[in-house]
């Protein structure tokens, strides 16, 4: 039986779409990103602030995520921070 995942080609390499995002200095003189995404419960919040420390985790970075948001699930405002850092965040 022939194995059809060896027809497959290689993706080509992967090029960024944009530039690099400006980094930003904290107190103390530590470099990193602060990124704020604020919105209605039930639009996805939430959950884009985990995957976006997770991508940051997984590119070696120290990364710190706090959410805020209102008692009911759907409806009320939320908000979701994420800070990047080469070095350890306070």
């Amino acid at each position: 039986m022939e194995n059809l995942l060896d027809k497959i080609p290689p993706c080509p390499p992967l090029t960024p779409l944009s530039p690099p995002l400006p980094r930003g200095e904290f107190k103390g003189g530590v470099e990193g990103l602060e990124i704020r995404i604020a919105g209605i419960g039930g639009q996805g919040i939430i959950q884009t602030g985990a995957i976006l420390a997770l991508a940051g985790m997984y590119d070696g970075k120290n990364v710190s995520q706090a959410s805020t948001y209102g008692p009911e699930s759907r409806g009320t405002p939320s908000r979701t921070d994420v800070i990047f850092s080469d070095s350890d965040i306070d």
